[in-house]
């Protein structure tokens, strides 16, 4: 029973970021959606569970309400990670966001229930988790890679690790594992030759479990 009920919130809190039809539709135990005061562009990644919790993953922009709580405004796309219980009923929030695309877009749980996220940001601008700043905008034009641990209690971030070259750069991981012994594993792309698809090549690394130290 346990298994069906989490696979059903799964599916809701997809269909959350979906139409109003989606969220009525009758396949869907509970559903929320996002509310939005302009043009809503807004995707679930991902969405994990530990059996008692729910862990979700999104991208949006704009002015956006989400399980009554209104999201940081930022200019360009933004990322939300949100605890919920197997009925959608809110826990917590983290948020990322710049001026520019800034994305978490792989999550995973640590063997304390701690989340770990992935992603990436091309602002230029200052770079805040949670409200607070963790990568000071320098102006350039490069996409820092992003790795992250945030309480699975309330959400805080523990640390964060960013990477970048020089201007004109990439670094997107875009999926994540974590072992048993909290080994973090990476996978993505990279260019260290401008962002043209001709030098773009695949990466895959494997992070101690205090990847704030490396």
């Amino acid at each position: 029973m346990k298994k069906s009920t989490i696979l059903l919130a799964a599916a809701a809190l997809l269909a959350s970021f979906g139409a109003t039809a989606i969220a009525q539709s009758s396949y869907a135990e509970w559903a929320h959606r996002v509310e939005s005061t302009d043009s809503e562009f807004s995707t679930v990644n991902n969405v994990v569970t530990d059996g008692e919790h729910l862990y979700l993953n999104a991208s949006y922009n704009g002015n956006v309400t989400f399980l009554g709580q209104v999201l940081p405004y930022y200019v360009g796309s933004n990322a939300v990670v949100v605890k919920t219980d197997l009925d959608g009923n809110p826990i917590w929030q983290a948020t990322l966001g710049g001026n520019g695309i800034d994305g978490f877009f792989d999550i995973a749980l640590d063997s304390q229930g701690n989340v770990i996220a992935t992603g990436w940001s091309d602002s230029t601008d200052d770079v805040e988790i949670n409200g607070e700043v963790v990568i000071a905008g320098d102006g350039s034009f490069a996409t820092k890679g992003i790795v992250a641990k945030f309480s699975g209690t309330d959400g805080s971030l523990i640390w964060i690790k960013d990477w970048a070259a020089a201007e004109f750069t990439v670094a997107n991981p875009v999926r994540l594992a974590v072992d048993a012994e909290d080994n973090v594993y990476l996978g993505g792309y990279y260019s260290s030759a401008g962002f043209t698809d001709e030098y773009v090549h695949l990466f895959v690394a494997r992070a101690r479990p205090r990847v704030a130290d490396l």
